[in-house]
């Protein structure tokens, strides 16, 4: 009986629409400051003390001067002006008696107390130590502690150099005459003796050595967000080594560096440049002063100077075209004709390999393309000209947005009718603005502090609006005189008599608002489904966007302040 009246319940909440907030408050708004630890654990300031909330329990009491960390479960805090640890989970407490910093020129200073794999470099006053979550010294006195990142612990003993996983187990003896770091918890330089010559070698955060001491020096570097090192012999060959220690490159040209494209490396020969590719075809031999890698549909070319000449070659090495100054991008390419910018004398034009100049090197700067027209400056006004030579936009505006997929261009100064041109050369007329924003399908700027947007398809958003959000789920949160309420994604006409002072767009069927001084959590019907916290309307907005972005940012926690104090409110789905 009790199961069928639970089945009766959920079905008439069904139909009445109920559904559950995806938001609730995660800690109460009481505390005079508040940090995350992690997207779980919160420190917190109450009565002057800090001490950790999560799920608005309190883990830790309010006792500690400062809390600086969080980490394996142990809170690094400071008290009396030293550091001490706490178990958030056990409440075993590690006294506070190391030094809060050091001058230690060889540590990794954001290594110092806090504990990662298990253990933690600490400093008593007199030498470097790793504990343990016990507080218990894992290395001991028989060695000298360099520094600790991660699970690696570079240690001295007997004036040699060996390394230690986390937990003080040895995983390099200590042979080297140094180690130095090169990625902190990751890769490693160890100095060695070879044939009387001290040289570098590379050994890994496990102690492995992934080559022997050849190299009189090492560099890292940052190319397309990875990285890599460069490793140097004595007689002036480099290796290449990726991030782990692996060899992509063994020393056969005195320089070897990544280009902009991953497959292709810049190698380097008696000052003479070429391309190399990880399958280790020489794509381009280095008897050019400079070589760049440049794609264009879904093909990939070269481009070479030599004195002042440049040539572009395909993949196998073949000439396609050369031309008497620099090239800045390509345009088109087909079997026959290939279409670039170029420079000559730092006037810019465009050049066909088959046809010669299709537009002459007159302009002061090349912006890009939309399709077959040419995004151009001349005194100091930017217009655009088609590829068969005709100004198809004067050059009468003072600023242009080139759109980031590239399928439009706006010209606008706030003097002249702006104008977009998209990529079928289709020109869309519209008022004189000083500024804008640019979507993939529309552009949005204010008249007279109301939104107006022009789409792509030539059709003008109603211009009643003030403002007008994200659309999501058929809606956009739009602004009239009365207030934000929502408008159909097609028709753009209000669908809701209901008036906020600011709403959000729809996720999985929820918005937020703020009414008053709540904010609410509402459905598709506009209906509340919960007031999550009272306070000051600008602020309520400020915490209705963190909100809603807050799983786009892989977050499942808000900070906010209410009324001069602060909490967490929590984002369930």
């Amino acid at each position: 009986m009790k199961k069928l009246f639970f089945i009766l319940v959920t079905m008439l909440l069904a139909l009445q629409g109920y559904s559950q907030s995806h938001y609730r408050i995660g800690t109460e708004a009481k505390y005079d400051s508040i940090y995350a630890l992690d997207d779980q654990y919160f420190a917190a300031k109450f009565n002057g003390k800090w001490g950790v909330v999560k799920d608005n329990t309190t883990i830790v009491s309010y006792q500690y001067e400062t809390i600086e960390s969080l980490g394996d479960n142990m809170l690094t805090f400071i008290q009396d002006g030293k550091v001490g640890f706490v178990n958030i989970e056990t409440q075993e407490v590690i006294p506070a008696k190391y030094m809060r910093e050091l001058d230690y020129s060889r540590v990794e200073k954001s290594s110092l107390n806090i504990f990662t794999n298990g253990s933690a470099l600490v400093y008593d006053g007199q030498k470097l130590r790793v504990i343990d979550t016990k507080g218990k010294d894992v290395v001991g006195d028989t060695v000298e502690i360099i520094t600790k990142s991660n699970n690696t612990i570079i240690y001295r003993k007997d004036a040699a150099y060996g390394m230690m996983d986390a937990m003080g187990r040895v995983t390099a003896p200590a042979k080297y005459m140094q180690i130095e770091t090169v990625i902190p918890g990751q890769l490693y330089a160890y100095i060695g003796v070879r044939e009387g010559m001290k040289l570098y070698g590379l050994v890994d955060a496990k102690g492995e050595q992934k080559s022997l001491a050849y190299y009189d020096d090492v560099q890292l570097i940052n190319k397309n967000d990875k990285f890599y090192v460069k490793a140097f012999l004595p007689t002036g060959k480099q290796s290449l080594y990726d991030a782990n220690g692996d060899i992509i490159f063994q020393p056969l040209y005195s320089l070897i560096e990544p280009t902009t494209m991953p497959f292709y490396y810049n190698i380097t020969e008696d000052t003479k440049r070429g391309i190399i590719g990880r399958d280790m075809v020489i794509y381009i031999p280095p008897v050019y002063e400079d070589v760049q890698v440049m794609a264009l549909n879904n093909d990939t070319f070269f481009v070479a100077r030599n004195e002042g000449v440049s040539f572009i070659l395909n993949k196998q090495n073949q000439l396609l075209t050369h031309y008497e100054g620099g090239i800045s991008g390509f345009i088109s390419y087909s079997k026959d004709n290939i279409i670039f910018v170029a420079d000559s004398f730092l006037n810019y034009g465009v050049m066909s390999s088959k046809d010669g100049w299709l537009i002459r090197p007159e302009y002061d700067e090349a912006l890009g393309f939309v399709k077959d027209n040419v995004i151009l400056m001349k005194n100091k006004k930017w217009g655009a000209v088609s590829l068969t030579g005709k100004t198809v936009i004067p050059f009468e505006y003072s600023k242009v947005k080139l759109a980031n997929n590239r399928s439009y261009v706006v010209f606008y100064d706030g003097k002249k009718t702006s104008v977009v041109l998209d990529e079928n050369a289709r020109q869309i007329t519209f008022d004189k603005v000083k500024k804008i924003k640019s979507y993939d399908k529309y552009i949005a700027y204010d008249v007279k502090d109301k939104e107006q947007r022009i789409y792509l398809s030539g059709e003008q958003m109603n211009s009643s609006f003030k403002s007008v959000g994200t659309e999501s789920e058929g809606l956009y949160p739009v602004q009239d005189e009365k207030g934000w309420t929502y408008a159909d994604s097609e028709t753009m006409k209000v669908v809701s008599d209901k008036r906020f002072n600011f709403c959000t767009y729809f996720r999985n069927s929820q918005a937020l608002a703020v009414q008053g001084n709540n904010l609410i959590v509402i459905d598709k019907n506009f209906n509340t489904i919960d007031t999550l916290i009272t306070g000051d309307p600008k602020s309520l907005r400020t915490t209705a966007a963190a909100l809603i972005f807050a799983p786009q940012l892989k977050k499942s926690n808000v900070i906010v302040k209410v009324n001069g104090k602060y909490g967490v409110l929590k984002v369930l789905k």
